[in-house]
């Protein structure tokens, strides 16, 4: 019976205060971890998308996922901060005569449906990687309210980042999307209203007005719309064979009409449009990109970086024409060139525009909410409307380093920003501190990014970021704001740290320390 037998996995000598190591109990992998005196023991593989949690960082009990930066309790492997999807597995660990030994540990049941508290019901307006994340959270917490997520989009909730990382290029399968599957939202009692367009938004009475006229009310009410894609606005852009990203009937459509494709134009060198990017040329396509920026992505990563990621995109094949806007769509029937402010025409079977995105929330007009285009809240996630929250692409968070609001386009925020509020609504007080992180994956290339940083940085660089694996430190006012890095996952991990705890250090010591791990300590 599991529980039962203690196995030997390693001498205690052979761990490192904080490090984890790799063991195996059976066929399991598992990960030890001595920490602060005591021993904990979880499963090695993270439940985001199997990343090697021993290859990770240890801070306060926890274990931080080296791939997208998910982080697990070491007690009780629960979920501390997406975007891993469940619990991990822990084991029983004690020591003995300077050995170590583990044992399985009997499985707690999940907490599924209604626990039979007198709990205000929520009603969750969207149901994206916020809205899914906020839902989990709840009944996870025990809460016995009725969850109603409202959306206009088909299917269950699913990742939406594989649409352009791995969907596009085809390695990925649309069966493979769905976050989890549909008993999860059966049995915990989550209803999903799938094909419903919210129209209205009353804050005052807390009610939603469909398009069908159904009127939702919740006693909480969670804001999770999320974005819809910027249009291109010239003559003939409304003509068929011009595609936009956002859905997955979206990626399926670009998949469709790539299969009949020798040429592709992508519009934008937006995150979305350099993934498309990548994506096409996996499929054999001649790709072209037009953007306005000297180089992709210049006014997130500066220009050394951004000039790293043009070449890899040209060593791929892409072909750039830069520093050009479009000024025209031409065809008869459909869309066959695309006409440059510097005079070049661009022929093509198909058109991607990844021009960026706005935030959806026309439903939200008449309802006060929104000031500059999106959804002001304060350090908990609130809106002025006690019990009315927003969250993700919507959702413009102080930022706890300068107290400026800033709105933040990427999944992992949305998901963190949808277990926060949930977690608001189980009687946390709280604030929300957690950095924003985003990773972009282009031929085989993990770009990643923790903080904020943009308009006026300093740059300093851990590795040149020419050739090779880097990091770079954004300093904005003396201040560490932001880290980027090419397989330099620790430095990612320990740099979301500071930041998180609203310490900096210097362009000197982020530049010349061996290991930024020694200013956790």
């Amino acid at each position: 019976m599991a529980g039962k037998n203690w196995t030997k996995v390693i001498e205690e000598k052979g761990l490192t205060e904080r490090r984890p190591a790799l063991v195996k109990l059976g066929e399991r992998d598992v990960l030890v971890v001595r920490s602060g005196g005591a021993l904990f023991a979880c499963a090695n593989k993270c439940s985001h998308y199997g990343g090697p949690l021993s290859e990770g960082l240890v801070v306060g009990g926890e274990v931080i996922c080296p791939l997208h930066n998910a982080r697990f309790s070491m007690a009780d492997g629960s979920l501390a901060s997406p975007p891993g999807l469940r619990e991990v597995a822990a084991f029983d660990v004690k020591s003995e005569g300077g050995e170590v030994f583990l044992r399985e540990r009997e499985a707690s049941a999940p907490s599924r449906g209604r626990a039979g508290r007198n709990d205000p019901s929520v009603l969750v307006i969207g149901a994206g990687a916020a809205a899914d994340m906020a839902a989990d959270t709840l009944r996870a917490g025990g809460f016995g309210g009725s969850i109603t997520l409202v959306t206009r989009e088909k299917g269950l909730p699913y990742d939406r980042p594989t649409l352009s990382k791995d969907l596009i290029a085809g390695e990925a399968k649309p069966e493979w999307l769905p976050l989890r599957e549909a008993s999860f939202y059966k049995d915990r009692e989550i209803e999903i209203l799938n094909e419903r367009t919210v129209t209205a938004f009353d804050p005052r009475t807390k009610s939603a007005t469909l398009a069908d006229g159904t009127i939702l009310r919740g006693e909480r009410v969670i804001l999770a719309t999320g974005a819809l894609p910027r249009r291109l606005a010239v003559a003939g852009s409304d003509l068929p064979g011009l595609f936009y990203l956002r859905s997955l009937e979206d990626a399926q459509a670009i998949v469709e009409a790539a299969a009949g494709a020798r040429r592709a134009v992508v519009v934008g060198s937006s995150f979305i449009g350099l993934e498309v990017a990548s994506g096409l040329r996996a499929r054999g396509l001649e790709v072209h990109v037009v953007a306005p920026e000297r180089h992709p992505l210049i006014g997130v990563f500066g220009s050394r970086i951004a000039e790293r990621i043009r070449r890899l995109h040209e060593e791929n094949g892409v072909r750039f024409h830069l520093e050009t806007m479009p000024v025209a769509v031409e065809g008869t029937r459909r869309a066959e060139r695309l006409a440059l402010s510097n005079g070049e025409k661009l022929e093509a079977e198909l058109f991607v525009v990844g021009i960026g995105v706005l935030p959806a929330v026309d439903y939200l007009a008449e309802s006060g909410l929104v000031e500059g285009g999106a959804v002001p809240v304060n350090e908990h996630l609130e809106t002025p409307v006690p019990g009315v929250y927003a969250v993700g692409d919507i959702a413009a968070v102080p930022n706890p380093l300068t107290g400026d609001r800033a709105r933040i386009e990427h999944w992992v925020v949305a998901q963190r920003h949808g277990m926060h509020a949930a977690r608001e609504i189980l009687g946390s007080s709280q604030p929300f501190r957690d950095p924003p992180f985003f990773w972009t994956m282009q031929y085989g290339s993990s770009f990643k990014y923790v903080g904020h940083a943009r308009g006026s940085f300093e740059l300093f660089y851990r590795c040149e970021p020419d050739t090779g694996p880097f990091a770079a430190g954004y300093y904005v006012k003396g201040r560490l704001a932001a880290v980027a890095t090419l397989q330099r996952n620790r430095d990612v991990l320990v740099a979301g740290e500071l930041l998180k705890a609203g310490r900096s250090i210097t362009p000197e010591e982020f530049m010349k320390t061996e290991e930024l791990d020694s200013f956790l300590s």
